[in-house]
């Protein structure tokens, strides 16, 4: 494992989340303008988005319930929450450090739990997001492990155009997923947030090779709305995290990153 302390000035993080599923609050549209005021002098930006569920009826498809979802973030649009009836998320494109980001998800759930008093958490899950881009014109082998460089069919006289890896691991924490594409990407950030609003500071070339790695460590389990208890479970999905990072670059990646 590649070893090293301290922050990276250019590290490869492009996106970063945690989410706290909790039980379902009906009347969260009424909590809503509180929420809002207590957040407002830090996420100023509102919005509100609303989503059809496609359900199935005993008798074919049923009228779409409507959900809603409403967004609070910063200024600069590069850090917020994202709030709807049983789950809290806060996101940001703009990754200082994991204390960081704990201090400020910590600040807004105190904040929001003051409001809406849920009694039951009932997941949590942080997700990183890393685009690994070589400067210049290196491979990007030189900046990963050999072990994810992947199966190659270039003796066939073929380029590969995706090259996939997909790892699922028990932890003492929860349950790790790691999902790692090498390909020539349009986007940092996979299919599944597209919609992400947040300004991104980096974004691949799409003529050139890179790397994301999208790494997702959460606890499916049910425990009151403490905030030393929370913590520590936040505490302890990032630190796999951490380690699969270190486990896929190499040295020469953290030189380039310093």
């Amino acid at each position: 494992m590649t070893d090293f302390t301290g922050r990276l000035s250019r590290a490869p993080v492009v996106y970063v989340l945690a989410q706290i599923r909790f039980s379902a609050v009906l009347k969260m549209a009424e909590y809503i303008p509180a929420i809002q005021e207590e957040l407002r002098s830090h996420y100023p930006r509102y919005g509100e988005q609303q989503t059809a569920t496609l359900q199935i009826g005993g008798q074919g498809f049923a009228t779409p319930p409507v959900t809603s979802r409403w967004s609070f973030e910063d200024k600069a649009q590069q850090c917020g929450f994202i709030i709807d009836q049983s789950s809290l998320v806060f996101h940001t494109s703009n990754y200082v450090d994991f204390p960081h980001f704990r201090d400020r998800l910590l600040e807004g759930v105190a904040s929001v739990q003051n409001i809406i008093d849920t009694p039951l958490i009932e997941r949590i899950g942080l997700r990183y997001i890393d685009l690994i881009a070589p400067t210049d014109d290196e491979p990007i082998e030189r900046y990963i492990k050999s072990e994810l460089a992947g199966f190659s069919l270039a003796t066939l006289g073929l380029d590969n155009e995706v090259n996939q890896q997909l790892v699922n691991a028990k932890t003492n924490a929860g349950q790790l997923w790691v999902r790692f594409t090498k390909a020539k990407h349009a986007s940092p950030l996979p299919p599944d947030l597209g919609s992400v609003s947040l300004q991104l500071k980096q974004v691949p070339s799409s003529d050139k090779e890179s790397a994301i790695m999208d790494t997702d460590h959460f606890a499916e389990k049910s425990m009151d709305f403490d905030l030393t208890q929370l913590t520590q479970v936040i505490d302890a999905l990032q630190a796999p995290i951490g380690d699969v990072f270190k486990a896929a670059i190499t040295e020469h990646a953290v030189e380039q990153w310093r």
